[in-house]
């Protein structure tokens, strides 16, 4: 659920039963004036779990002074922004959900018979039993889809459009990938041939790494971004932070991979209530990015009594047990 609450009428109820009838979890973005923010910072904190929702409220006004009510407990003066997110939010993520239009344009999986004019043959190679056992797949495809398509690739630009490449004259490339990498291919075909609004929907939580590991081979600027894209909006499932931890913490010198860690960091301070002193996930966070998330959890602290100071104790200590070579960092 994302909705946004406008400023006339609103009541804390108003906020909190489609939040709480939201099974998937929900956010509501709202603008509101200081009242109906006290209002509803006063409900929450009736609720029996007072630990159900995620509460980040920015004031609108550029000064950073305390909240002032006059005697009728009316704010005067401020507008806020409330940010509620419920425990274990989700975003709803429309993977996999092309559009018939999207799904007429995928010539390549007619195989032979949708007038292509090139082939990709697709070489992997693995160990078993002692012997190298290679595999080749063929793909018959388009060169104008592949070359000159809104998800166009550069690879197979610079190849098309030079004389001095065999392929261009036979037809034919061979590309040999990692196995994993290999049985994403076809995803990478549809999402070359795919409507452009629609092609994100193809990268999912199981094939992010290989089409990431694709763009950048076969040099698909958007396919890139889209990956990067949807990490981002992924990164709210707690579930998935672990391995985009695991992917990204080592290379900090590279500028996408420090936007994905910023994210995190983000999205760990947000829902900090959900993460549990004995998961994987908060073992596996880098001990600087650790440190930042408590440091903004002590700025949010000084704003709202919401956040419970038994939890993060628990998390920082069983962090430090964990970490106790990295202790220096604190």
């Amino acid at each position: 659920m994302d909705s946004v609450i406008p400023l006339a009428g609103v009541s804390p109820n108003d906020v909190i039963e489609p939040l709480r009838g939201d099974e998937e979890g929900g956010v509501a973005n709202m603008d509101i004036d200081g009242n109906a923010a006290h209002n509803i910072l006063e409900l929450l904190d009736e609720e029996e779990d007072d630990e159900l929702f995620n509460i980040n409220v920015d004031q609108m006004d550029e000064s950073d002074d305390e909240l002032v009510y006059d005697d009728n407990g009316v704010e005067n003066s401020y507008e806020l922004k409330l940010d509620l997110k419920m425990k274990g939010y989700k975003p709803y993520q429309s993977q996999g959900r092309l559009s018939e239009d999207s799904k007429a344009i995928l010539f390549w999986r007619d195989g032979e018979n949708n007038f292509s004019d090139w082939k990709i043959n697709v070489v992997t190679t693995k160990e078993e039993g002692g012997e190298s056992i290679t595999t080749t797949t063929t793909y018959h495809v388009n060169k104008v889809n592949i070359a000159r398509g809104p998800n166009k690739s550069d690879y197979f630009v610079t190849l098309l459009e030079s004389d001095s490449f065999s392929e261009n004259h036979d037809g034919t490339i061979t590309v040999n990938l990692p196995e994993e990498v290999a049985a994403q291919f076809p995803d990478f075909l549809d999402y070359i041939y795919s409507l452009h609004t629609e092609s994100m929907s193809i990268i999912n939580f199981q094939n992010w790494k290989s089409m990431m590991w694709l763009a950048n081979y076969f040099q698909v600027s958007k396919l890139q971004k889209d990956v990067f894209d949807f990490i981002e909006e992924d990164m709210y499932n707690l579930d998935h932070v672990e391995d985009y931890l695991s992917e990204f913490k080592g290379v900090e010198e590279d500028d996408q991979a420090n936007r994905i860690l910023s994210k995190a960091t983000h999205v760990c301070a947000t829902m900090i209530m959900t993460i549990e002193p004995t998961s994987s996930l908060l073992k596996s966070i880098p001990p600087r990015m650790f440190l930042t998330i408590m440091d903004v959890l002590g700025q949010r602290c000084s704003e709202s009594d919401n956040f419970s100071s038994h939890h993060i104790n628990c998390l920082v200590l069983e962090y430090l047990e964990h970490n106790i070579e990295d202790q220096s960092y604190f």
